[in-house]
Order: C-alpha cells, then structure tokens, then sequence
C-alpha cells in the first residue's frame, strides 16, 4: 500500500441525492439496464462500487438528475 496512488472519484462523494429531485426520468426501463451494466463493470473497475451504489439507490423511481 505503499506505493498506491490516490484516485479521484467520478462523483463528489459529498453529493446527497434525494428521492424527489427534479423531474421523473421519462422511462425508468432504461435507467434500470444502464444501472445493471454498471453492475456489471465494477467487475473490472472496482474504483466505480461507490458511483454505482448510490444510483442504484434509486431504481424504482429515478429522476433526471440521478
């Protein structure tokens, strides 16, 4: 761990999402499939785990900002 290098993250990790943001994501469907690829991805890119934890918060409604 030494020699480990600090990376920045995609996202502010300080950022608070909340359930009723903005304006309702126009097909739901969609979020959820882009949801599970990232799920799929953190397979190989453990770096995106917290990313991808937070927007899969909100699957069952999401909003356009999420």
């Amino acid at each position: 761990m030494v020699v480990c290098k600090p990376m920045d993250f995609p996202m502010d990790p300080k950022q608070k999402l909340m359930t009723d943001q903005g304006e309702v994501f126009p097909d739901p469907e969609t979020y959820r499939r882009l949801v599970g690829k990232l799920i799929y991805l953190t397979i190989t890119k453990p770096y995106l785990s917290f990313i991808v934890g937070v927007v899969s918060q909100f699957m069952k409604n999401p909003y356009v900002l999420h």
